[in-house]
Protein backbone atom coordinates (compact mmCIF):
# COMPACT_ATOMS: atom_id res chain seq x y z
CA UNK A 1 0.00 0.00 0.00
CA UNK A 2 2.73 2.46 -0.97
CA UNK A 3 3.77 5.17 -3.38
CA UNK A 4 7.38 4.69 -4.51
CA UNK A 5 9.34 7.48 -6.15
CA UNK A 6 12.86 8.33 -7.11
CA UNK A 7 14.82 11.49 -6.34
CA UNK A 8 17.63 11.98 -8.82
CA UNK A 9 19.22 15.04 -7.24
CA UNK A 10 19.50 13.44 -3.82
CA UNK A 11 20.19 9.93 -5.17
CA UNK A 12 17.50 8.35 -3.04
CA UNK A 13 14.46 6.13 -3.34
CA UNK A 14 11.45 7.29 -1.30
CA UNK A 15 8.47 5.28 -0.11
CA UNK A 16 5.29 7.02 1.09
CA UNK A 17 2.44 5.22 2.80
CA UNK A 18 -0.72 6.13 4.73
CA UNK A 19 -0.71 5.82 8.50
CA UNK A 20 -4.17 7.15 9.34
CA UNK A 21 -3.33 10.63 10.57
CA UNK A 22 -1.47 13.73 9.47
CA UNK A 23 2.25 13.51 10.15
CA UNK A 24 5.37 15.32 8.91
CA UNK A 25 7.36 13.80 6.08
CA UNK A 26 10.82 12.51 6.87
CA UNK A 27 12.27 14.62 4.09
CA UNK A 28 11.09 16.89 1.29
CA UNK A 29 9.88 14.99 -1.76
CA UNK A 30 11.96 15.77 -4.82
CA UNK A 31 11.30 12.77 -7.05
CA UNK A 32 10.82 13.00 -10.79
CA UNK A 33 8.90 9.78 -11.28
CA UNK A 34 6.50 7.87 -9.07
CA UNK A 35 4.81 4.49 -9.20
CA UNK A 36 1.85 3.25 -7.19
CA UNK A 37 1.89 -0.19 -5.61
CA UNK A 38 -1.45 -1.14 -4.07
CA UNK A 39 -2.02 2.43 -3.00
CA UNK A 40 -5.37 3.28 -1.36
CA UNK A 41 -5.92 6.95 -0.44
CA UNK A 42 -2.88 9.22 -0.33
CA UNK A 43 -1.94 12.51 -1.90
CA UNK A 44 1.25 14.30 -0.94
CA UNK A 45 1.55 18.02 -0.29
CA UNK A 46 5.01 18.86 -1.62
CA UNK A 47 4.84 22.50 -0.55
CA UNK A 48 4.20 22.13 3.17
CA UNK A 49 6.31 19.03 3.81
CA UNK A 50 3.36 17.03 5.07
CA UNK A 51 1.22 14.24 3.72
CA UNK A 52 -2.36 15.26 3.10
CA UNK A 53 -5.72 14.04 1.73
CA UNK A 54 -8.18 11.57 3.21
CA UNK A 55 -5.31 9.31 4.22
CA UNK A 56 -2.17 10.80 5.80
CA UNK A 57 1.26 9.29 5.58
CA UNK A 58 4.97 9.60 5.89
CA UNK A 59 7.99 8.82 3.76
CA UNK A 60 10.74 6.26 4.28
CA UNK A 61 14.00 7.04 2.51
CA UNK A 62 16.38 4.37 1.17
CA UNK A 63 20.03 5.24 0.57
CA UNK A 64 22.71 3.58 -1.54
CA UNK A 65 21.08 4.74 -4.80
CA UNK A 66 22.98 6.50 -7.60
CA UNK A 67 21.11 8.99 -9.81
CA UNK A 68 17.82 7.12 -10.31
CA UNK A 69 15.66 8.23 -13.23
CA UNK A 70 12.78 5.85 -14.00
CA UNK A 71 10.94 3.46 -11.68
CA UNK A 72 8.27 0.83 -12.25
CA UNK A 73 6.52 -2.01 -10.46
CA UNK A 74 8.08 -5.30 -11.50
CA UNK A 75 6.39 -8.66 -12.10
CA UNK A 76 8.21 -10.09 -9.07
CA UNK A 77 6.62 -7.78 -6.50
CA UNK A 78 9.67 -5.51 -6.29
CA UNK A 79 10.35 -2.05 -7.76
CA UNK A 80 12.83 -1.74 -10.62
CA UNK A 81 14.58 1.49 -11.52
CA UNK A 82 17.22 2.96 -13.81
CA UNK A 83 20.20 3.86 -11.72
CA UNK A 84 23.16 5.72 -13.21
CA UNK A 85 25.05 3.01 -15.09
CA UNK A 86 23.00 0.13 -13.76
CA UNK A 87 19.50 -1.27 -13.29
CA UNK A 88 18.34 -1.31 -9.68
CA UNK A 89 15.83 -3.47 -7.86
CA UNK A 90 14.39 -2.61 -4.45
CA UNK A 91 12.09 -4.82 -2.47
CA UNK A 92 9.22 -3.42 -0.42
CA UNK A 93 11.45 -4.08 2.61
CA UNK A 94 14.08 -1.74 1.16
CA UNK A 95 16.67 -4.31 0.04
CA UNK A 96 18.53 -2.94 -2.99
CA UNK A 97 20.22 -4.98 -5.71
CA UNK A 98 22.11 -3.43 -8.63
CA UNK A 99 22.67 -5.13 -11.97
CA UNK A 100 25.52 -3.90 -14.15
CA UNK A 101 26.52 -4.83 -17.68
CA UNK A 102 28.81 -3.43 -20.39
CA UNK A 103 25.65 -2.70 -22.38
CA UNK A 104 24.12 -0.53 -19.63
CA UNK A 105 25.61 2.96 -19.68
CA UNK A 106 22.84 5.54 -19.36
CA UNK A 107 19.45 3.96 -18.65
CA UNK A 108 16.46 6.31 -18.57
CA UNK A 109 12.95 4.87 -18.75
CA UNK A 110 11.87 1.43 -17.56
CA UNK A 111 8.68 -0.60 -17.74
CA UNK A 112 7.46 -4.16 -17.30
CA UNK A 113 7.04 -5.97 -20.60
CA UNK A 114 4.39 -8.50 -21.60
CA UNK A 115 7.05 -11.22 -21.47
CA UNK A 116 7.63 -10.84 -17.72
CA UNK A 117 10.94 -9.01 -18.13
CA UNK A 118 11.86 -5.35 -17.53
CA UNK A 119 12.51 -3.23 -20.61
CA UNK A 120 14.47 0.01 -20.47
CA UNK A 121 15.82 2.76 -22.69
CA UNK A 122 19.54 3.52 -22.62
CA UNK A 123 20.46 6.98 -23.84
CA UNK A 124 24.17 6.35 -23.28
CA UNK A 125 24.36 3.46 -25.74
CA UNK A 126 21.41 4.38 -27.98
CA UNK A 127 19.79 1.07 -27.22
CA UNK A 128 16.77 -0.69 -25.81
CA UNK A 129 17.59 -3.06 -22.99
CA UNK A 130 15.82 -6.06 -21.53
CA UNK A 131 16.58 -7.52 -18.11
CA UNK A 132 14.97 -10.58 -16.60
CA UNK A 133 14.08 -10.72 -12.91
CA UNK A 134 17.17 -12.95 -12.57
CA UNK A 135 19.37 -10.14 -13.89
CA UNK A 136 20.11 -11.43 -17.41
CA UNK A 137 20.55 -8.47 -19.76
CA UNK A 138 19.91 -8.34 -23.51
CA UNK A 139 20.68 -5.23 -25.54
CA UNK A 140 19.14 -4.10 -28.83
CA UNK A 141 20.82 -1.45 -30.98
CA UNK A 142 20.63 -0.23 -34.55
CA UNK A 143 18.43 1.77 -36.88
CA UNK A 144 15.32 3.19 -35.27
CA UNK A 145 16.85 3.81 -31.83
CA UNK A 146 18.23 7.30 -31.20
CA UNK A 147 18.51 8.81 -27.72
CA UNK A 148 15.54 6.81 -26.40
CA UNK A 149 13.77 8.19 -23.36
CA UNK A 150 10.27 7.08 -22.40
CA UNK A 151 9.11 3.50 -22.79
CA UNK A 152 5.79 1.75 -22.20
CA UNK A 153 4.12 -1.54 -22.99
CA UNK A 154 1.59 -1.27 -25.79
CA UNK A 155 -1.75 -3.02 -26.28
CA UNK A 156 -0.24 -4.97 -29.21
CA UNK A 157 2.23 -6.93 -27.08
CA UNK A 158 5.21 -4.75 -28.07
CA UNK A 159 7.17 -2.01 -26.29
CA UNK A 160 6.85 1.57 -27.53
CA UNK A 161 9.49 4.24 -26.88
CA UNK A 162 10.36 7.83 -27.70
CA UNK A 163 13.45 8.85 -29.67
CA UNK A 164 14.36 12.35 -28.59
CA UNK A 165 17.05 13.26 -31.12
CA UNK A 166 15.43 11.71 -34.19
CA UNK A 167 11.98 13.12 -33.30
CA UNK A 168 10.38 9.73 -33.72
CA UNK A 169 8.46 6.98 -31.96
CA UNK A 170 9.89 3.49 -31.90
CA UNK A 171 8.31 0.07 -31.45
CA UNK A 172 10.19 -3.06 -30.46
CA UNK A 173 8.77 -6.55 -30.24
CA UNK A 174 9.78 -8.92 -27.48
CA UNK A 175 11.90 -10.66 -30.14
CA UNK A 176 13.85 -7.43 -30.70
CA UNK A 177 12.39 -6.34 -34.05
CA UNK A 178 12.37 -2.53 -34.26
CA UNK A 179 9.99 -0.33 -36.26
CA UNK A 180 10.42 3.42 -36.40
CA UNK A 181 7.78 6.09 -37.03
CA UNK A 182 9.56 9.27 -38.04
CA UNK A 183 6.81 11.80 -38.69
CA UNK A 184 5.33 12.48 -35.25
CA UNK A 185 4.21 16.03 -36.04
CA UNK A 186 6.61 17.76 -33.65
CA UNK A 187 10.06 17.26 -32.20
CA UNK A 188 11.66 16.07 -29.00
CA UNK A 189 9.20 13.36 -27.86
CA UNK A 190 9.64 12.54 -24.20
CA UNK A 191 7.22 10.36 -22.26
CA UNK A 192 4.85 7.75 -23.64
CA UNK A 193 1.96 5.76 -22.20
CA UNK A 194 -0.78 3.43 -23.38
CA UNK A 195 -4.21 5.02 -23.62
CA UNK A 196 -7.63 3.52 -22.92
CA UNK A 197 -8.42 3.78 -26.65
CA UNK A 198 -5.82 1.21 -27.71
CA UNK A 199 -3.34 3.85 -28.94
CA UNK A 200 -0.11 5.21 -27.46
CA UNK A 201 -0.04 8.80 -26.22
CA UNK A 202 3.14 10.85 -25.88
CA UNK A 203 4.42 14.29 -24.92
CA UNK A 204 6.55 16.29 -27.32
CA UNK A 205 7.92 19.76 -28.04
CA UNK A 206 9.76 22.54 -26.26
CA UNK A 207 9.05 26.12 -25.22
CA UNK A 208 8.21 27.19 -28.77
CA UNK A 209 6.09 24.28 -30.01
CA UNK A 210 4.40 21.82 -27.66
CA UNK A 211 1.88 19.07 -28.24
CA UNK A 212 0.31 15.89 -27.00
CA UNK A 213 0.69 13.17 -29.58
CA UNK A 214 -1.29 10.02 -30.27
CA UNK A 215 -0.05 7.14 -32.38
CA UNK A 216 -2.04 4.07 -33.27
CA UNK A 217 -0.46 0.63 -33.34
CA UNK A 218 -0.42 0.96 -37.14
CA UNK A 219 1.57 4.21 -36.96
CA UNK A 220 -1.11 6.84 -37.62
CA UNK A 221 -0.18 10.02 -35.72
CA UNK A 222 -2.43 12.80 -34.43
CA UNK A 223 -1.11 15.89 -32.66
CA UNK A 224 -3.00 18.15 -30.25
CA UNK A 225 -1.69 21.65 -29.59
CA UNK A 226 -2.98 24.86 -28.09
CA UNK A 227 -4.01 26.30 -24.76
CA UNK A 228 -3.30 24.04 -21.81
CA UNK A 229 -0.28 22.29 -23.38
CA UNK A 230 3.05 23.84 -22.45
CA UNK A 231 6.27 21.81 -22.80
CA UNK A 232 4.62 18.66 -21.46
CA UNK A 233 6.75 16.08 -19.68
CA UNK A 234 5.13 13.03 -18.07
CA UNK A 235 1.90 11.40 -19.24
CA UNK A 236 -0.34 8.73 -17.74
CA UNK A 237 -3.76 7.20 -18.31
CA UNK A 238 -6.28 8.26 -15.68
CA UNK A 239 -9.06 6.19 -14.20
CA UNK A 240 -11.56 8.56 -15.83
CA UNK A 241 -10.76 7.41 -19.37
CA UNK A 242 -8.60 10.45 -20.19
CA UNK A 243 -4.86 11.04 -20.40
CA UNK A 244 -3.22 13.29 -17.80
CA UNK A 245 0.09 15.07 -18.31
CA UNK A 246 2.44 17.48 -16.60
CA UNK A 247 3.30 20.89 -18.03
CA UNK A 248 6.53 22.76 -17.44
CA UNK A 249 4.51 25.88 -16.51
CA UNK A 250 3.48 24.41 -13.14
CA UNK A 251 0.21 22.86 -14.22
CA UNK A 252 -1.41 19.50 -14.86
CA UNK A 253 -3.24 18.90 -18.11
CA UNK A 254 -6.00 16.48 -19.02
CA UNK A 255 -6.87 15.45 -22.56
CA UNK A 256 -9.84 13.34 -23.58
CA UNK A 257 -9.77 10.76 -26.35
CA UNK A 258 -11.46 13.38 -28.52
CA UNK A 259 -8.65 15.87 -27.88
CA UNK A 260 -10.44 18.25 -25.49
CA UNK A 261 -7.91 19.76 -23.07
CA UNK A 262 -8.43 20.96 -19.50
CA UNK A 263 -5.71 22.57 -17.44
CA UNK A 264 -5.26 22.61 -13.67
CA UNK A 265 -2.86 25.02 -12.03
CA UNK A 266 -0.67 23.53 -9.36
CA UNK A 267 -0.82 24.99 -5.83
CA UNK A 268 2.87 25.94 -5.79
CA UNK A 269 5.55 27.04 -8.22
CA UNK A 270 7.30 23.74 -8.76
CA UNK A 271 7.94 21.95 -12.04
CA UNK A 272 5.91 18.76 -12.21
CA UNK A 273 7.60 15.80 -13.87
CA UNK A 274 6.41 12.44 -12.57
CA UNK A 275 2.77 11.42 -12.79
CA UNK A 276 0.78 8.37 -11.78
CA UNK A 277 -2.93 7.65 -11.51
CA UNK A 278 -4.31 7.03 -8.04
CA UNK A 279 -6.26 3.91 -7.17
CA UNK A 280 -8.92 5.56 -5.04
CA UNK A 281 -11.14 8.34 -6.36
CA UNK A 282 -11.32 10.64 -3.41
CA UNK A 283 -9.48 13.92 -3.03
CA UNK A 284 -10.93 15.68 0.00
CA UNK A 285 -9.50 19.13 0.69
CA UNK A 286 -5.85 18.33 0.01
CA UNK A 287 -3.75 21.08 -1.52
CA UNK A 288 -2.05 18.36 -3.57
CA UNK A 289 -5.30 17.83 -5.50
CA UNK A 290 -5.91 20.33 -8.24
CA UNK A 291 -9.00 22.54 -8.16
CA UNK A 292 -11.35 22.60 -11.09
CA UNK A 293 -10.49 25.51 -13.36
CA UNK A 294 -12.96 28.33 -13.68
CA UNK A 295 -15.13 28.43 -16.78
CA UNK A 296 -13.27 31.50 -17.99
CA UNK A 297 -9.91 29.72 -17.94
CA UNK A 298 -11.02 27.01 -20.34
CA UNK A 299 -10.35 27.07 -24.08
CA UNK A 300 -13.47 26.77 -26.24
CA UNK A 301 -15.08 23.36 -26.03
CA UNK A 302 -13.33 22.37 -22.80
CA UNK A 303 -15.70 22.13 -19.88
CA UNK A 304 -14.46 22.43 -16.32
CA UNK A 305 -17.07 19.85 -15.39
CA UNK A 306 -15.46 17.23 -17.63
CA UNK A 307 -13.15 16.10 -14.86
CA UNK A 308 -14.40 13.02 -13.02
CA UNK A 309 -15.77 14.02 -9.59
CA UNK A 310 -13.18 13.51 -6.88
CA UNK A 311 -10.57 11.99 -9.18
CA UNK A 312 -6.98 12.26 -8.03
CA UNK A 313 -3.71 12.38 -9.90
CA UNK A 314 -0.50 11.65 -8.00
CA UNK A 315 2.61 13.55 -8.97
CA UNK A 316 6.23 14.15 -8.13
CA UNK A 317 8.12 17.38 -8.59
CA UNK A 318 11.56 18.87 -8.39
Amino acid sequence: MSLWMKAGKTQLIHRAYPVGRRRPLIRRLAGLTAVLVGMPVLALSLTTGTAAASGAGHVTTYYGICSPVGITAGPDGALWFTNGGSIGRITTAGVVTNYTSPSISGPVGITTGPDGALWFTDDGSNSIGRITTAGVVTNYTGTGISAPGGIAAGPDGALWFTNYYSDSIGRITTAGVVTNYADVGSYGPRAIAAGPDGAMWFTTGDYSVSSIGRITTTGVVTNYTGIGISTPEAIAAGSDGAMWFTNDNNSIGRITMAGAVSNYTAPASRTRHGLSAGLTERCGSSTACFPRPSAGSQPPGNSASSRAPGSTIRMASR
